[in-house]
């Protein structure tokens, strides 16, 4: 499902009541935590990862803010040195680790990052059906040729208008890769897919939580 439309179960009620440090991806995307935080009196306990909150993040151009921060690798890398800090505040008795641990991954995170940017994606462009892989992508070198009035309705669950989809369906003739998500799925993202495919458009699945993700690639 949409991981978008998650309910707090009261089982996550008494999870956040009961725990030391709870952990948020920032930007309104993790609101019901959020909430359940601030009904359990844990603000000060509560660990946000926001978009835009450090010097390497960056953000789509106008109104429309990218919160898929985990496809983000220098905001990640930064996140896990700064996370195991407030661990140790926590637990100082295995701060020593947490640091050991927390350097260990972030120099991996930052080996991605530098593979991602290897990739010498500059003069191609993509078109997304959801804004998960943007960061991932432009830091790729990719151009982003969708619409934010088109991945604003995604995330607010609408359609897309008709100009909006008429366009992205025009665009499967010039794009190079389709990023698209299962997740949010509907039969205006299925048939954009199904008109990238019959234009031969690399079409690449990502998602929002822990999926098979599966690649069709141009034949020949």
């Amino acid at each position: 499902m949409d991981p978008h439309s998650y309910e707090a179960t009261p089982q996550d009620r008494l999870a956040v009541e009961n725990a030391d440090l709870v952990v948020a991806n920032g930007g309104g995307y993790d609101s019901f935590i959020t909430l359940l935080a601030s009904s359990a009196d844990m603000e000060d306990d509560l660990y946000q990862v926001i978009p835009g909150e450090n010097e390497h993040s960056h953000e789509w151009d106008g109104t429309f803010e990218n919160e898929h921060i985990w496809y983000d690798l220098l905001q990640m890398e930064e996140f896990v040195l700064d996370f195991a800090d407030r661990l140790s505040d926590v637990a100082p008795e295995n701060a020593e680790a947490y640091q050991e641990n927390a350097d260990a991954l972030a120099a991996d995170i930052r080996e991605l990052h530098e593979r991602n940017e290897a990739l010498e994606a500059e003069g191609r462009s993509y078109l997304a059906t959801e804004a998960v892989s943007g960061y991932l992508l432009d830091d790729a070198g990719f151009e982003n040729r969708t619409e934010e009035e088109f991945l604003s309705a995604v995330e607010h669950g609408d359609d897309v208008s008709p100009r909006l989809y008429q366009d992205s369906l025009e665009l499967t003739e010039e794009i190079d890769l389709l990023s698209y998500n299962p997740q949010t799925e509907t039969q205006q993202s299925q048939r954009i897919r199904s008109q990238a495919e019959e234009n031969g458009v690399i079409i690449r699945e990502f998602t929002e939580t822990l999926l098979t993700m599966r690649q069709t690639s141009r034949s020949g």
